[in-house]
Order: structure tokens, then sequence, then C-alpha cells
């Protein structure tokens, strides 16, 4: 049996006309279609997968960061309100100093009612307003929920942050909060 041949004369009624060779007929033989038609549905369902593992990795990443932000903030809550209960602000910036290189940790403090940091990992932000720090979004959040809020809001198209405030209940009327902001950023851009 004889091939096709790649280019084809195309026969027009009159003899006298030009006639014009054609590069492929359509549809396209078998021969071309078939392996066209499996290279994209293999380049598809490539790119299906990645898509898959890299929300999968994500995914995890979340949780293992959440999950470390509660842990951690349980511990600082304790560790707080011992602090704050003696009147210890230096001894508590202290203990909240020795956090600093928690992995994903870019700031924790504790937060009085009107927003002033009385401790900080840094002493940069002893002092200021919450609204002045990278944890000013959840400040915002916090400072009209009575209980825990951990969420990572959307921040340029993706979820590279968590943030995490405690109350710390010294007292009934107390209103101190411990304010935790994890940034994934680094762990996202190698997933």
């Amino acid at each position: 049996m004889e091939a096709a041949p790649l280019f084809s004369r195309s026969e027009s009624g009159n003899a006298w006309e030009y006639k014009a060779t054609t590069a492929v007929t359509f549809p396209p033989p078998l021969r071309f279609l078939i392996p066209a038609l499996l290279l994209l549905l293999g380049l598809v369902s490539t790119w299906l997968d990645y898509e898959l593992d890299l929300a999968n990795d994500l995914e995890r990443d979340f949780n293992d960061v959440t999950t470390q932000a509660e842990a951690t903030g349980i511990r600082l809550t304790a560790l707080a309100r011992q602090h704050l209960a003696r009147g210890e602000i230096k001894a508590l910036s202290d203990a909240l100093s020795d956090w600093k290189h928690e992995p994903w940790l870019s700031l924790a403090a504790v937060v009085d009612e009107h927003g002033k940091v009385l401790a900080s990992y840094s002493a940069q932000w002893e002092g200021r307003s919450a609204e002045d720090t990278p944890a000013a979004t959840a400040w915002k959040r916090a400072k009209d929920s009575p209980g825990k809020i951990m969420e990572s809001p959307t921040l340029d198209g993706g979820d590279v942050i968590v943030l995490a405030a405690f109350p710390l209940e010294i007292t009934p009327q107390s209103r101190e909060k411990l304010l935790l902001v994890y940034d994934r950023a680094n762990a996202v851009a190698h997933a």
C-alpha cells in the first residue's frame, strides 16, 4: 500500500484555472493526528499532575504552619500570663526573644487593650502601636474578638502569612493579646 503524499494538488473544475498546491488536507492524516493528540494528552496530564502536587504541597505546608502556630501560641500564652501576672515586662521580652529563631515566626508580641506593644521578641517593636508592626492585620481582627484567632489572609495572590491572636486573660477585665505572625513565603516559593 502506498502512503498518501504530504503535498497534494487540488483540482478545480476548469482546466485553465491556476492549480493551487495545499500543504495538508483537512482532516490531517491519522499518522499525524494520533501522535499529536497523544502528545497533547501527555502535556495536559503532566500539567494537571503538577498543579495537583503543588496544591497538595502548599496545603500540607499550611497545615504544618498552623499546627506550629497553635502549639507556639499555647506555650507563649502560658509564659506571658506568668510574667504579666508578676508585672515582669522585661522578663517577658527576654522570654519572647528566645523564640526569635522559631521556623516561620516573623513576629511574636504581647499587646495591651489599646494596641500598644508591651513586649516583643524584637526590641524595635516595644512601646509602638500594633498598627505599626507586621502584626497590624492580626491586631485589627483580634481587638474586638474575645477569643482566639487563627487565619491566613490572602495577600498578593497567595496564602503566605498565618496570623494568630491569643487572649491572655490575666484578670477578667484585662484584654491583652499575644499576636503571632508566621511568614510562609520561603516555603511557598520552594514548593
